[in-house]
């Protein structure tokens, strides 16, 4: 019959248990908080030193409805660009549209179009993931793309960043107030500037 145990065996035993746990469970877990927390969850830290309200300001959305008028129904919310500088572009900006207590409700955008004066799409944000957590920016179709479109075409002045509602949104977002804010990633770029939707 072997000897019990001593205390120190079993103490450096219940350590290194508890530290394979939290690897473990850190590695599952991680990537589903990450997408219900959004990358808005990082603000102010995930981009670089310039801050984004530096080199762009973005106005008050203008709503723009069709259908029945009294609901408001199918409107988009056209953010009108008022000065860009420095280059920044739609990759440097992670768009989060907000309640007015600062919820995260991307769940209720499609997605976010930058557009040149022309009308013309520079890119795509698409909301992903759950609860639109996610997105990326992609490239538009041949018909909506710029005839000048770069693979990393900057904002200017006159530019639009226009918002989609889902599908599943059916009345007005300009009157509760939410807000779409553009958070600086990519290492160029820090901070956040927001827009209201009214």
């Amino acid at each position: 019959m072997p000897p019990p145990p001593k205390k120190d065996q079993t103490a450096l035993t219940v350590i290194v248990l508890v530290i394979v746990a939290l690897v473990v469970g850190g590695s599952l877990f991680a990537p589903l908080a990450f997408d219900i927390l959004g990358k808005g969850s990082c603000r102010g830290g995930c981009g670089g030193n310039t801050p984004v309200g530096s080199v762009l300001a973005v106005g008050a959305a203008t709503p723009s409805c069709i259908n029945d008028t009294a609901t408001e129904e199918n409107c988009t919310y056209a953010f009108s660009v008022l000065a860009a500088s420095n280059g920044v572009a739609p990759e440097d900006l992670d768009p989060v549209v907000e309640n007015s207590t600062g919820q995260v409700q991307n769940g209720l955008a499609d997605n976010v179009t930058a557009e040149e004066a022309g009308g013309c799409a520079i890119s795509i944000w698409v909301f992903q993931g759950i609860s639109g957590s996610l997105g990326q920016w992609t490239v538009p179709p041949p018909a909506q793309r710029c005839a000048d479109l770069s693979a990393s075409s900057a904002l200017a002045a006159g530019d639009q960043l226009v918002l989609y509602p889902a599908a599943t949104v059916l009345t007005s977002l300009a009157g509760p107030g939410f807000w779409l804010t553009l958070v600086g990633v990519g290492g160029k770029f820090s901070g956040e500037i927001s827009a209201s939707l009214a």
